[in-house]
């Protein structure tokens, strides 16, 4: 469902899934061990299994008609407005596992209604049944965090391996469905990477990690050559039309606004941005001239527009995206022949750390400093 509003049917699926990991938290355990607490100022696993359950019965019983609680003598029990401290005198095992299962096929009735338009307003009730439904797997991972963590730290037990689905993932350690887009660099199919600089080195090396997970790339060079070559050396990779390669001079500014324009029209779908590029021309810092520095400015100038076109693409379309700005070591490493660009990458990388030698002698050195944060 990456990439997409999931229906009620999927997410009745990511719902079973995650009622499926909360059964491989604690259905291996003891009665004992299911109503075990560390003091009386915790939360049992079975109080937190029947909280999980009511929370979800509260939700729905009301959504498309009324229907009385399954268990009403849990009701007020499994409310977290319940004191810790009175949250003890818990049912059985097979008395919560009833009662979970109940809330299950209510949840799957009602939900059921809504996908099937069997309700009053259907379109409606669509949009409130989805974030509704989203809400509840979120709450039932919540519970799951903290009856793994009774589970591995106090009970000594291991604990399962994560959901298997592309729509779930971690945040702050919880468990989160997110099904609206891709959730990290591994989950690339879809996606496609532009790289500034891809023809050789980091950012080839990236082009190449991005086509193996199934995803586009795009690589720009400074000439004709360097752009072929990176293309043959990606093309093994390229098992469709997912490579594509742009000869740009970001030091030319009628360059980059032809790059810029051209961009919007044919690969209007870059999500992924990493800026590469790079001129390296060591000279002591004494012997640089006027063309070394306004050729570095004119680079950074071009990264600067190219990412806003990319970045306005993404604003336009409500597209979730990355970018990222590959700065150099010699922004923090001190070495005694260093580049305009060594002084010009300190500060994008945001170090003040910068006493190097220039070409002037041991005893002389030059501090690169940003101005302090506000």
């Amino acid at each position: 469902m990456t990439g997409s509003t999931p229906t009620v049917g999927e997410l009745l699926v990511e719902y079973d899934r995650a009622r499926a990991y909360t059964d491989d938290l604690w259905r291996d355990l003891t009665p004992d061990e299911v109503v075990w607490r560390p003091d009386e100022n915790s939360s049992a696993i079975g109080w937190h299994l029947g909280h999980q359950a009511h929370v979800a019965h509260f939700m729905v019983r009301n959504l498309t008609a009324a229907e009385p609680s399954p268990d009403p003598e849990l009701d007020g029990l499994m409310d977290s407005a319940q004191p810790e401290k009175f949250r003890g005198a818990l049912p059985t095992a097979e008395r919560l596992t009833i009662f979970r299962d109940t809330v299950a096929e209510r949840v799957h009735a009602r939900l059921g209604d809504i996908a099937g338009r069997r309700v009053n307003s259907p379109d409606q009730m669509t949009v409130v049944g989805t974030h509704l439904l989203t809400a509840l797997i979120n709450h039932e991972y919540q519970h799951d965090q903290w009856i793994g963590e009774v589970r591995s730290r106090n009970l000594g037990h291991q604990l399962p391996d994560d959901p298997t689905t592309d729509a779930v993932r971690r945040i702050d350690g919880y468990l989160v469905l997110d099904p609206e887009g891709p959730h990290d660099m591994n989950d690339v199919p879809g996606r496609k990477l532009l790289v500034l600089g891809g023809t050789s080195g980091m950012g080839k090396a990236i082009a190449s990690q991005i086509l193996r997970r199934g995803g586009s790339a795009v690589i720009t060079g400074h000439n004709q050559d360097s752009v072929d070559a990176g293309l043959a050396d990606l093309a093994a990779l390229n098992d469709g039309d997912r490579l594509d390669g742009i000869v740009i001079d970001l030091t030319d500014d009628a360059a980059v606004d032809h790059f810029r324009s051209d961009l919007a029209k044919t690969h209007p779908d870059v999500d992924l941005l990493v800026n590469a590029a790079g001129v390296f021309a060591p000279k002591p810092f004494l012997e640089h001239d006027r063309n070394d520095y306004d050729r570095y400015e004119a680079l950074n100038r071009g990264f600067f527009f190219v990412t806003q076109t990319v970045a306005a693409s993404l604003v336009d379309q409500q597209r979730p995206g990355a970018i990222v700005n590959i700065g150099s070591m010699w922004a923090h490493q001190a070495i005694g022949r260093r580049a305009r660009c060594g002084c010009r990458r300190a500060h994008r990388t945001g170090d003040p750390r910068l006493p190097s030698q220039q070409g002037m002698g041991q005893e002389h050195l030059v501090r690169a400093d940003r101005p302090p944060r506000a």
